[in-house]
């Protein structure tokens, strides 16, 4: 299929994708974040052009590139992927762009959840488990792509996640639940489980307590 009798696809799933990324700018993006959406800009007015020579994959990749340096949150890139998640694209063309907007945005996930900081296996474990998930989803959605270089990528990228997230939480404390006899306040459950008052502030806001001078009965908290 050409380029010309794409173009009424072409132009929905473009312009739904950057739509998405464009809503992931916010006022803390700052200077970077002006350069995306200029970066956006450009390829909505140009992309026809920039197929035919050749060029989008790079001006696409330019934006998640910008997008990482605007400091862009992780749900914002949720989003980006869920949306491509739901094309169902005929063409070849419309079907490449697809698969390489779900590649950049994956890759440019990744590359946030590896500068996180986590304060507990389960934490760890909880984004290994929605992580697979997403790679999954978007593998299963390249597996019947005429190229498998997508797929390949896809592999590489979630096996390199989850083996990184998998030596982060290793060496990191789980959460377990602590049940009492009666009510304390934050302080003297902090220096009862874990021999310090400095973790009071941790225990009111794991367990959302309202008032810290009365917690509950039933409090979760870190193993070590």
């Amino acid at each position: 299929m050409s380029l010309n009798k794409e173009a009424v696809e072409l132009d929905g799933i473009v312009n739904r994708l950057l739509d998405n990324l464009s809503l992931s700018v916010t006022s803390q993006t700052g200077r970077d974040g002006v350069e995306l959406r200029h970066q956006i800009g450009k390829i909505r007015s140009n992309y026809v052009s920039m197929i035919s020579d050749k060029t989008f994959p790079t001006e696409l990749l330019l934006c998640f590139q910008t997008a990482l340096k605007a400091n862009v949150k992780l749900p914002g890139l949720v989003v980006i992927h869920n949306g491509l998640f739901q094309e169902t694209p005929v063409g070849k063309i419309s079907a490449a762009v697809v698969q390489m907007g779900i590649l950049f945005c994956l890759s440019t996930e990744s590359r946030i959840i590896i500068t996180m900081e986590f304060t507990s296996r389960d934490d760890v474990e909880s984004m290994m488990n929605i992580m697979r998930g997403v790679f999954d989803i978007a593998r299963v959605l390249s597996a019947d792509a005429p190229d498998t270089t997508s797929y390949q990528r896809l592999t590489i990228l979630a096996g390199n996640l989850i083996s990184f997230l998998s030596d982060t939480a290793r060496p990191l404390p789980r959460m377990v639940t602590f049940n009492l006899a009666t009510s304390f306040p934050s302080l003297t459950l902090s220096q009862r489980i874990y021999n310090t008052a400095d973790r009071a502030e941790e225990i009111v806001a794991e367990n959302k307590i309202i008032h810290p001078a009365f917690c509950l009965r039933e409090i979760r908290g870190l193993s070590a």
